[in-house]
Parts: structure tokens; sequence; C-alpha cells
């Protein structure tokens, strides 16, 4: 559960962010940072750290986890691979395509 800090310090970027929102790309940037957050407190990787919990070490779970929520993003915001790629600041869009095969994304 967040402390009252965290939830306060949440609160604030959030009014910080939707008064920077000026384009429905601004919006749209918003809701999917919003969603992303989303998803990753429901993962439980990236926070919630348990030191009991041996799963919380493997940090490359947590890092394709990350890797797949951007992935999916780029390819639903772009028309395809080598758009997606670019968007990433990934220089070769074949390693693109190794990650999704890795991470079992649909392109």
């Amino acid at each position: 559960m967040m402390s009252f800090e965290g939830t306060m310090m949440c609160m604030h970027y959030t009014l910080e962010r939707l008064g920077e929102i000026r384009t429905q790309t601004d919006l749209d940037d918003f809701k999917d940072e919003v969603r992303h957050n989303l998803e990753v407190n429901r993962e439980g990787v990236l926070i919630n750290h348990n030191p009991n919990n041996s799963d919380d070490f493997d940090v490359y779970a947590a890092i394709d986890v990350v890797r797949r929520d951007y992935v999916e993003r780029a390819l639903a915001r772009t028309s395809g691979i080598v758009e997606a790629s670019n968007l990433l600041g990934i220089k070769n869009h074949q390693t693109l395509k190794n990650w999704m095969n890795k991470l079992g994304v649909e392109g």
C-alpha cells in the first residue's frame, strides 16, 4: 500500500502533468503513461519489493515487462515495425523483431 507521502507526490505529479496537456497527442501520451504505471503496479515487478521473494531479484524479468510495454505502445502508435523501431530509438528494425519474438508480442 502506498504511503500518504507517496500518494501526495503522485497527486502532485498528476496535477502537474495535466497542466502540461495542450494537444490531443499530449493527452494520448498521458493516458499511455497512466496505463503503463497501472500495468507496472499490477505486475508488481517494479514496485512492492519483497526481499523474501526471490522473484523480486529477477532484473531480466523486470526489464522484459518494461520492454514489452514500450514495444506494444510503439507498435500501436505507428504503422509498422520500421517506424516503431525509429520511435523506440532502435537503429536496426531486426532487433525489434527479435525482441517481439522473445516477448511474444504480435506485430
